[in-house]
């Protein structure tokens, strides 16, 4: 057994190596508009960094070495999520994404100059940076892949009670309907059953 104890001390280190793939991997699926399957991947990548960490405190593998791949990693990983998002919001035209990407990069540098990555504070500064960076990834998902994420919103909704028709000139007007019956085509009331 001495060749499985030696394989398994190299496992978070091989954790850190494929973290950056996974990096580039989200970071092209949300470049050509897949920000579901980026989204999902980046939730991996982070599984990952946690993973690898949590492994080698398990069986006492830490070293220098070690520490330093990670960081690595994780700066390759970002990287390449960071420039996948760019491209889409450069497509797209999405001001918003580039200036919250932006917001939380030079946050990020400046909270790790006052704050350490491993205290309290720093793991809920990371936790948040890494919620952000999800939801920055939904922003390039098709209404048709939120479903299992977010709340479905149906395109010509209207809320109950509002009737709208569309005079000559093309403008639409929305009239308010009693909530307790519905309007006939003739316009007489009817009630609800």
């Amino acid at each position: 057994m001495p060749g499985v104890a030696k394989a398994l001390n190299h496992a978070p280190n091989a954790l850190a190596v494929i973290r950056p793939v996974i990096g580039v991997a989200s970071g092209f699926a949300v470049s050509t508009d897949d920000g579901a399957i980026a989204a999902w991947l980046y939730l991996a990548g982070y599984l990952s960094d946690v993973a690898d960490g949590f492994l080698s405190r398990a069986i006492n593998a830490k070293s220098d070495y070690g520490a330093a791949l990670d960081r690595l990693a994780d700066v390759a990983f970002h990287i390449a999520v960071g420039l996948g998002l760019i491209c889409a919001a450069l497509r797209h035209g999405t001001l918003g994404v580039l200036v919250t990407l932006s917001i939380l990069v030079i946050g990020e540098r400046f909270m790790r100059r006052w704050i350490a990555a491993h205290s309290v504070a720093g793991k809920g500064i990371g936790g948040a940076y890494r919620v952000v960076m999800f939801a920055l990834l939904l922003v390039f998902c098709d209404p048709g892949q939120r479903v299992p994420l977010t709340p479905i919103r149906q395109r010509n909704f209207r809320p109950v009670g509002v009737v709208s028709k569309q005079d000559r000139q093309g403008r639409i007007e929305s009239t308010s309907t009693p909530a307790s019956g519905s309007v006939r085509p003739s316009g007489e009331m009817t009630e609800r059953g």
